[in-house]
């Protein structure tokens, strides 16, 4: 709700297979608006098959992975007016382009964060960041010894918050390694996850 201007938003594809975590966030996002949720064949969701069923359902708000749009010129697509890209890195060419009218935003989490855990509304003039983490999310940059790192210095990026997993089922070494105690809760009991990706603060 804070991401969104839900006035904006009428209809949603739902591009991810159902099994996947960012199927959640299109669903309860057209629950939440009113919003007609779209489910498209496997074939009508690459090249010019998804231009032509963006344009043809009037689908505003979707997302996706960058590389999907990929040869695409961002001025076929009519009436989308928000784009949500995440799953891998969104290069600056790509939010040049694909900024142009539009709303876009770089959403970054993993799969044990339930969908996202960081966003960022971005014009294409800088290299795109993943923000900074939505509502009810905690974001630490640490190093090996979990001390934060100073800006500009990577470190391994470490989230808590609300959506954290409890773990992952039937695999407690796991578990144990990447779902950590949280050193910056007083003392509460909450955790954090090791993501392994490293990231640096702006």
């Amino acid at each position: 709700q804070e991401v969104f201007d839900f006035s904006e938003i009428s209809n949603i594809l739902l591009f991810s297979s159902l099994n996947f975590d960012a199927s959640i966030f299109a669903i309860s996002l057209a629950f939440q608006t009113g919003s007609t949720l779209y489910l498209a064949e496997k074939e009508e969701l690459i090249g010019d098959a998804l231009v032509s069923y963006l344009n043809e359902n009037k689908i505003n708000w979707v997302l996706f992975p960058p590389s999907i749009m990929g040869g695409v010129s961002s001025n076929n697509i009519k009436t989308l007016d928000t784009l949500v890209v995440g799953g891998e890195a969104c290069s600056q060419e790509f939010a040049k382009e694909w900024s142009k009218g539009r709303t876009l935003i770089n959403a970054y989490g993993p799969t044990e964060a339930t969908v996202w855990a960081t966003s960022a509304n971005i014009q294409g003039d800088v290299l795109p960041p993943i923000g900074k983490p939505v509502a009810n999310t905690q974001c630490y940059i640490l190093d090996k010894h979990l001390n934060p790192q100073p800006i500009g210095v990577p470190g391994e990026l470490h989230v808590g918050g609300a959506g954290l997993a409890r773990g992952y089922l039937n695999r407690e070494g796991l578990t144990e390694e990447k779902f950590i105690p949280n050193p910056f809760d007083g003392g509460v009991g909450s955790r954090l996850y090791k993501t392994g990706d490293l990231a640096r603060y702006l």
